[in-house]
């Protein structure tokens, strides 16, 4: 992306689905974490996870990573994706959370600008079941994330293939 680009929200929108197409075409790469473990490449078949990443590192060195995590219960999940540019700066971060507590799905997007700073955040608050807009309450609770500003900070960087 260029660098008279990387400030704007619909430039970034633009690239980020051109890196989505370009991932669609490179194989995926697996990572997983069970409660109190490490992320690992090569999971035991009987083992229940807490959270799992797809990792697509482009020919053109950008990156982009799904992640997914889940409470032991299925009370929640999480679904975090992250696209990162060539220099392994952040400049997008999509967040969808789905929760029974307070029946809430919770759509977050995050833009990051040239300097690493956010320029924009968009948040809808839905009805899980109806999807409709709705305010969550007073039974609804968040579920905390990381914003890993940087490719290098992703706690699996270390079993990333590059």
């Amino acid at each position: 992306m260029a660098t008279t680009e990387c400030n704007s929200v619909a430039a970034i929108d633009s690239h980020c689905k051109r890196i989505d197409k370009a991932a669609a075409k490179v194989p995926l790469q697996q990572l997983y974490r069970s409660e109190g473990a490490s992320w690992s490449r090569d999971p035991s078949p009987d083992e229940i996870f807490e959270e799992a990443a797809n990792v697509v590192h482009l020919p053109s060195g950008e990156w982009v990573v799904y992640t997914t995590a889940t409470s032991e219960s299925g009370d929640w999940v999480q679904y975090v994706n992250y696209w990162f540019s060539k220099s392994g700066r952040l400049i997008k971060l999509d967040r969808d959370l789905r929760t029974f507590f307070g029946n809430m799905q919770i759509i977050e997007t995050l833009y990051y600008g040239c300097s690493g700073e956010q320029i924009k955040r968009t948040t809808k608050s839905l009805d899980l079941e109806t999807k409709v807009p709705a305010e969550p309450g007073l039974e609804f609770i968040d579920t905390s994330f990381v914003r890993y500003k940087a490719v290098h900070r992703l706690p699996f960087y270390h079993l990333m293939r590059r």
